[in-house]
């Protein structure tokens, strides 16, 4: 019975494969791209991965319509 389980798990993932290829190279080589720009500019990681509102000390209502329209879209 265990060879049984084991033989499903590793079709699942050989399955499976193809969608984490697709989903964490991406983002890996997003965090890479990242760090090296921060390395290249002088800047903090956090300056290219944090809020823009908190960058530019903007209002919480700045963009408002903006970010209704995203969710609308995402909706």
């Amino acid at each position: 019975m265990n060879m049984h389980l084991h033989g499903r798990w590793h079709d699942q993932l050989r399955k499976l494969l193809p969608t984490f290829v697709a989903v964490y190279v991406p983002t890996l080589l997003a965090l890479a791209a990242v760090g090296l720009l921060a390395l290249v500019t002088g800047r903090n990681v956090w300056f290219f991965t944090n809020d823009p509102f908190v960058l530019g000390r903007l209002p919480f209502y700045a963009g408002i319509i903006s970010n209704i329209g995203v969710l609308l879209w995402c909706g």
